[in-house]
């Protein structure tokens, strides 16, 4: 019987798995978003840190500080099964990789896309809490157009509220001036 021995490179894809870099959510200890999206960038992962200005008020000033739209969270991208997860977990300030059982639950690149696309278009963006019910819309005109979410109206204004499912949240956005169409 003949043996043979594994090419170096089929040992490495066999320890670094075969799938793509997908975008997961990595959850975080209080207030360490930022030091962890640091540290996944000098370790060559890819990360993103959604960020939005509010003014904080203390004794003597007013101050515009960014804060993480969604705090206790950094998305990573990474490749499911890989020793990037495991440096992922190794990370200061990282808990666990959002996901169900065993399985760490992926962030569709819709989601990531539409959240940057928000962010870059200096739209008035408010924190909004995470539905499940709705209509599911897309925005066909204007900066936003192609970005997708659920429809929510607030106080009369129309809202287009984009939810990341895996950590169960969302953030809403003012849809004066946007023509939106509903999704089938």
């Amino acid at each position: 019987m003949k043996t043979r021995n594994k090419s170096a490179t089929a040992q490495k894809e066999e320890l670094e798995g075969d799938s793509l870099p997908r975008w997961y959510a990595v959850h975080t200890r209080s207030r360490h978003e930022k030091l962890v999206a640091r540290q996944f960038l000098e370790k060559q992962i890819e990360a993103f840190l959604p960020l939005h200005t509010e003014v904080h008020r203390w004794k003597d000033r007013y101050k515009k500080v960014e804060v993480p739209l969604f705090s206790g969270y950094v998305f990573a991208q990474f490749a499911s099964g890989t020793l990037r997860r495991q440096t992922v977990l190794r990370t200061t300030g990282v808990i666990r990789i959002v996901g169900f059982g065993q399985h760490d639950e992926p962030v569709p690149d819709e989601q990531i896309d539409a959240l940057r696309r928000v962010l870059e278009s200096d739209a008035l963006l408010q924190k909004h809490r995470y539905l499940r019910v709705g209509q599911r819309v897309k925005v066909i005109s204007g900066a936003l157009a192609g970005v997708e979410g659920i429809l929510k109206r607030i106080k009369g204004n129309a809202r287009l509220v984009i939810a990341v499912e895996p950590i169960r949240q969302a953030v809403a956005v003012e849809l004066s001036g946007y023509e939106v169409v509903p999704i089938k």
